[in-house]
This record gives structure tokens, C-alpha cells and sequence, in this order.
């Protein structure tokens, strides 16, 4: 028997979950109940009790009659039948989420979350806590407010550019070099109104650039395709080091990858640097954007190099080609 002031409200929850301890639930239900809501109406009674429903009848039912004169009172049978403890259906307890809030709220990344947790675990000893996926931790994240990312504004326009003004406070440390927002045109770098450009090159890449640049080295560059929802490309300009480990020294994200805007990216790149990148073995895709664009600002390479994935694909292509070509000698 709990004690609240709600109006009066009939309600029968049935099992959910074996592993559902009733009286518990019932208890924290009648709290939240009692110090948070103001009307039974908005409550979904199945949420708050047992979220996963089960493929079978039980008897486990928990009863609310109803409140009179400001009295719940409450009947629970808990008698379970037709299923058994199902590990999948468990929650994770109030101190298990405790915990893994702690960790959160310390900036460990999710990957480094689960990684501590499922490493905990043994063979002998599996809980609902090993079962803990990056949707639970988004959950508690949320529910013990803890910010994830930094997101400013609801708006992602908005957001860049206040991240943008965050950085240019930073002064000298600025990891912003350029950035030109669709809407205006930018004459001098020959971009469009509706283009949309960021270069990011840090102070640390570029003191790894001006370490590893020597004649004759080996510089790439290639553009991702596909992986955001506005079709936004990254292109990335790096240097390859004694050890053949490429070195990324300058990042560019672009609504599209043509000479022109390559060009831009490359003069800020060569503004920022303070190394004229001459003399290097330039390597990139089958595409003539990258080596028309490095030429126009850079000069014209010692050599040029395909990437072994086109170089095999033009193979096989070939090769399939020749193959059934009936005007080849057999």
C-alpha cells in the first residue's frame, strides 16, 4: 500500500519479463508516480514495468484497483509460468547504470566503454551488463544528462559556423584556415555561391609536414564519396614517410571535388605551410582533378603514380576485355 495524491485510475500491468522483481518496480513506479507526475494520464504503465514483451502466457500480473482517498492499492501475483529467466529481457540495475554513467561522464569514449565492460566478464559469470551495446550507453547517457559531442545548434549550418568562431578564438592555434559558407561567393579562390568549403591543417601537421618533405617524396591525395546525408566530400592531402606510413597534413571538406575547388584547397594549403612541396611523386586516383589542380598551384610533379586499387581494377578490366575479343590471335 503506497500513499499518493492522484486522482482515482484502474490499471492491470502483465508480466513482461521473468526477471522482473515486482515489488521493486511497483515500489519505484509508486515513487516517480507520487513525486513527479501531476496526472496518471500521461504515464504508459508497460514502459515503466517491462518493456520486452515475452511470447507466452504468465500469471504474473500486477493489479492497480484504483485510488481512493488518495490510497493506491496495489495486488502482485508473482507467481511466474511458461518461460524462463531469458537474459535478453533483464535490465540492467540502478548501480550497473550508475557506473557506467561514471565512466561516461569521465569523456571515455563509447568503444572504450564497452571494451572495459565485456573485458570484465568470464565464461562462469554472464550478466545483462555484458550485454551492453552503444545504444545502452546512448540511453544513459541521456538519462543522466551527460553531453555527448558538441553540438551547438539544432540547425548543422548553425552549428559549424558558431564551431568555427570557437576555433578562431583560439588564435595562432586556430584549426580553421579557410572557410567559405554557401550563400556568398568567393571571387578570389573562383567558388560559387552555393559551394561550400573548410580546410583544417593544425599546427601539429604542419610541423610534421615540414619534417617529412624532402625531394622526391611521395605526396597523395583522395576524396571520400558517400558517407554524410548532405553528400559533403573529405579530401585529405598526405605525405608518406620513411616507413611508407602515410602522414595526413591537411583535411578539406567540399559539396563537390572539381579543379576549382581543389585549387582552393591547395592554395591555402601552400599559404599555410611555409614549404614549397616541389619536386614530389604525386599520387592519386585515375581522376585528372588532383594532378591538374596540383599543377596549377604547386608546378608540375617529378612523377606521377595511380593507386594500386585502380591500377588492378583497369587490369582485370582489360584483362576480361582481351580475353573475349575475337579479333585477338588465339
Amino acid at each position: 500500500m503506497y500513499t499518493c495524491s492522484i486522482g482515482p485510475r484502474r490499471a492491470n500491468v502483465a508480466c513482461y519479463s521473468a526477471a522482473t522483481d515486482g515489488p521493486i518496480l511497483i515500489y519505484g513506479y509508486m515513487q516517480t508516480l507520487t513525486h513527479t507526475h501531476t496526472s496518471l494520464q500521461t504515464l504508459n504503465l508497460r514502459k515503466l514495468f517491462w518493456p520486452t514483451p515475452l511470447h507466452s502466457m504468465c500469471g504474473s500480473v500486477t493489479s492497480l484497483p484504483g485510488f481512493v482517498s488518495g490510497v493506491v492499492h496495489v495486488t502482485y501475483y508473482s507467481q511466474h509460468a511458461a518461460h524462463s529467466v531469458n537474459m535478453a529481457h533483464q535490465q540492467l540495475s540502478r548501480e550497473e547504470r550508475t557506473h557506467i554513467a561514471g565512466l561516461l561522464s569521465m569523456g571515455i569514449p563509447f568503444d572504450d566503454v564497452l571494451d572495459r565492460i565485456q573485458l570484465s566478464s568470464d565464461s562462469s559469470h554472464l550478466s545483462r551488463l555484458h550485454l551492453v551495446n552503444k545504444q545502452d550507453l546512448k540511453n544513459i547517457a541521456r538519462d543522466f544528462n551527460i553531453a555527448q559531442g558538441q553540438r551547438v545548434c539544432a540547425n548543422d549550418a548553425d552549428s559549424v559556423a558558431a564551431w568555427v568562431e570557437a576555433n578562431r578564438q583560439d588564435g595562432d592555434r586556430c584549426l580553421v584556415r579557410y572557410v567559405k559558407f554557401q550563400g556568398v561567393p568567393d571571387t578570389s579562390r573562383n567558388l560559387r555561391a552555393d559551394d561550400f568549403c573548410l580546410v583544417i591543417i593544425t599546427e601539429a601537421q604542419i610541423a610534421g609536414l615540414q619534417q617529412l618533405y624532402r625531394p622526391q617524396c611521395e605526396v597523395a591525395m583522395d576524396s571520400t564519396h558517400g558517407t554524410n546525408a548532405y553528400d559533403f566530400q573529405l579530401t585529405t592531402l598526405m605525405l608518406v614517410d620513411d616507413h611508407g606510413e602515410g602522414f595526413p597534413s591537411a583535411f578539406c571538406f567540399s559539396n563537390r571535388v572539381d579543379e576549382l575547388v581543389m585549387c582552393a584547397f591547395l592554395c591555402v594549403c601552400k599559404e599555410n605551410f611555409a614549404v614549397a612541396l616541389e619536386d614530389v611523386v604525386f599520387m592519386s586516383d585515375d581522376a585528372e582533378v588532383y594532378a591538374n589542380a596540383w599543377t596549377r598551384v604547386m608546378g608540375a610533379p617529378a612523377h606521377r603514380l595511380l593507386c594500386t586499387w585502380h591500377i588492378d581494377r583497369a587490369y582485370n578490366n582489360n584483362d576480361r576485355l582481351t580475353a573475349f575479343d575475337p579479333g585477338q590471335p588465339g
